[in-house]
């Protein structure tokens, strides 16, 4: 299916996008032109493919990223100098990626908790051994999707790296990929194992997505021909067709790309320049798996004001209501109490949390207003590179125009390293400003053990993070929690009776066995005795309780009011111990505080 140079140029396609299909399908039309639904809706998807700036990319897709499913991959060309202000970048997003791969990540798995992104596991493969640079990928998934590595898929050679998840639904499994092929290897070998790698994928619902270092672009170039038969042949399409790679001595190239044999569910495709390193960002929106993660809203936080005098209100509230109305049970008590506390302290407007849990607390607004100067840098540079040579001989070689003396070719030099240099500067700010961070949280926290390692802990990327379960039963994939329970539960409750049928499948019967019982001693009815507790005693225990003790009541009201609620607190507990009965609200545990002002 690969297209001669004559047949570009007679059509008059341009290579500045990459899209024989189009070819295809309007060559030689006397001939007999193609007809194919596959060919027009890919050549469709490459002639939709456009590049974006962060502004442009929240503003123009809006829509269409609020409802459908997202891909994003980029060539980081190494963690440990850009993944902070990758980071950065995607908290400028308007929407999340549910699934984010990278590439020359130049870090093995035993590094990676130290690049979390806050809401994603993080699959990370081994990068080629005595290689320093230039090797590695991951896989970023975010929480709310079942992921789980694709061992058969992923492997590491001279050639080429991959790696692969599969994404777990009951409608809609996914292979999600990402491959890395290193310029200094063997291209012909590359291409065999990449076509090998392929053939074993699903025939549906597969995306991989990675640098290939072949460029598109370059229609002369025959390794693009050998992609082009791999690719197709094994029912691949690539979904990017414009400059994916741009250095200011290099032509641009198309040498990172998405591969999809999901192309009915494939809506749009891109490039998205976040200036991290010499790559672009490439994405695609799917509908494939759009019901497979929540869209992220603004979080809003309901703030409490407890000042001297809301308390001094709340306590004699609370004391006229429990006179007027006892409470004949815990819970209306505890209903009459918050409702108490909420007239009292809650503040009629809850105020709207303007970061996003993907944002990090180390990046500032006036980061974020560096990274724009950042973009108008680059789009000043791109814009000086539109205006042509000057030059007797009007040479457009880029690396020609680096060495020219030229009005036009000077200021693309200046425009660039006025960019350069501001990225460089951007990327030390926003390393200072996560060291300054760190530092005065940990100056803050000084003497307090506990709070100390959760910072260095936060530092070591050993957060404790939520992980969605999965569990296989009769060859499916469940993810409900309760039913997980239920599964583990019937197999440990059998445990002993496949042990007592081992036993008599041997000829050794267990009927005459003892009995657990027989080993416990006669039961004494009268070996405890507790007695009824009181108000006071119930005041001590309140007395006793730390300010700083966890709960979604400021443990100082509690104290201050004890008095007033000990009583009825003695009554409820006494009634508890008799009864065996205890309320739903002392089953519940909370981990989260009410937020003041």
């Amino acid at each position: 299916m690969s297209i001669s140079r004559e047949q570009v140029e007679k059509s008059g396609f341009t290579t500045l996008r990459y899209n024989p299909f189009k070819i295809l399908i309007d060559y030689d039309e006397h001939e007999g032109g193609s007809d194919d639904p596959i060919l027009f809706k890919i050549s469709q998807i490459l002639d939709q493919c456009e590049p974006y700036s962060t502004s442009a990319f929240n503003t123009d897709l809006g829509e269409t990223l609020k409802n459908n499913g997202r891909c994003l991959f980029l060539n980081i060309d190494g963690n440990r100098s850009n993944f902070d202000l990758f980071l950065a970048e995607l908290d400028r997003l308007k929407y999340q990626f549910p699934i984010i791969a990278l590439a020359e990540t130049n870090i093995n798995p035993e590094e990676s908790s130290v690049y979390a992104i806050h809401g994603y596991k993080s699959f990370y493969q081994s990068t080629k051994s005595n290689k320093s640079k230039g090797s590695g990928v991951a896989i970023y998934v975010h929480e709310s999707l079942n992921a789980v590595i694709n061992g058969n898929a992923s492997s590491v050679t001279d050639n080429l790296e991959s790696l692969f998840i599969q994404i777990h639904d009951d409608s809609n499994p996914l292979n999600v990929g990402v491959i890395y092929r290193p310029p200094s290897g063997n291209s012909d070998i590359a291409l065999t194992e990449l076509d090998e790698l392929m053939k074993t994928l699903p025939k549906s619902g597969v995306h991989i997505m990675g640098d290939f270092n072949i460029n598109l672009l370059n229609r002369n170039n025959k390794l693009v021909d050998e992609f082009e038969n791999k690719v197709l042949g094994t029912g691949f399409f690539p979904l990017i067709s414009v400059a994916t790679h741009e250095k200011p001595e290099c032509k641009p190239s198309c040498i990172d790309n998405i591969l999809s044999n999901d192309l009915e569910n494939t809506l749009k495709s891109g490039t998205l320049r976040l200036g991290v390193s010499h790559h672009h960002a490439v994405f695609h929106i799917n509908t494939n798996f759009n019901n497979q993660t929540k869209h992220s809203q603004a979080k809003f936080t309901q703030y409490y004001d407890y000042c001297k005098t809301n308390v001094e209100s709340f306590l004699i509230s609370i004391n006229e209501k429990l006179q007027s109305y006892p409470p004949d049970n815990f819970s209306n008590f505890c209903s009459t109490f918050h409702n108490e506390l909420d007239k009292a302290f809650k503040l009629e407007r809850p105020k709207c949390s303007k970061r996003t849990p993907l944002n990090n607390p180390w990046i500032t607004f006036g980061l974020i207003k560096s990274i724009n100067t950042k973009d108008e840098l680059y789009e000043s540079w791109k814009k000086a590179q539109k205006v042509k040579c000057l030059a007797p001989d009007k040479s457009e070689n880029p690396a020609d125009r680096i060495n020219c003396d030229c009005r036009a070719c000077k200021t693309i030099t200046t425009r660039y390293l006025e960019y350069k240099s501001h990225r460089q500067t951007l990327k030390r700010l926003i390393n200072l400003a996560k060291k300054k961070f760190f530092s005065d949280k940990i100056s803050e926290y000084s003497g307090n053990s506990k709070k100390l390692w959760e910072i260095i802990n936060n530092i070591r990327g050993k957060s404790r993070h939520d992980i969605k379960p999965s569990f296989k039963l009769d060859d499916r994939k469940i993810t409900e929690r309760r039913l997980i329970a239920n599964e583990f539960n019937k197999y440990f409750v059998s445990i002993a009776t496949k042990l007592n049928e081992g036993y008599s499948n041997d000829g050794i019967s267990v009927a005459g066995l003892p009995s657990f019982s027989d080993y416990l001693p006669k039961a004494c009815p009268t070996s405890i005795y507790l007695s009824d507790c009181n108000q006071y005693e119930i005041m001590d225990i309140i007395e006793e309780l730390k300010n700083g003790k966890s709960s979604d009541i400021p443990i100082n009201v509690i104290k201050k009011s004890s008095s007033i609620i000990s009583p009825h607190l003695a009554q409820f507990f006494n009634d508890c111990m008799k009864e065996g009965i205890f309320p739903d609200e002392l089953k519940l545990g909370k981990d989260t505080q009410r937020a003041t002002p």
